[in-house]
């Protein structure tokens, strides 16, 4: 068996500690009054904080 446990499946682990701060804003034109708005898209901008990844030389990863 290749692997005996889930995070041997990953080689890049990165955290983003307060990922619904930054909501994911995009500016649109109304295409009626030609006026440019900013909508929320629903979705939330990841800001890596802290990364942990893993080489052929260097298999571990810190979790």
């Amino acid at each position: 068996m290749l692997t005996k446990k889930w995070s041997d499946w990953i080689d890049y682990w990165s955290v983003d500690f307060d990922f619904e701060n930054r909501r994911e804003i995009v500016r649109m034109k109304n295409e009626v009054t030609g006026e440019i708005g900013e909508h929320w898209t629903g979705d939330f901008i990841f800001e890596n904080e802290w990364q942990s990844f893993r080489t052929k030389k260097d298999r571990s990863l810190e979790l």
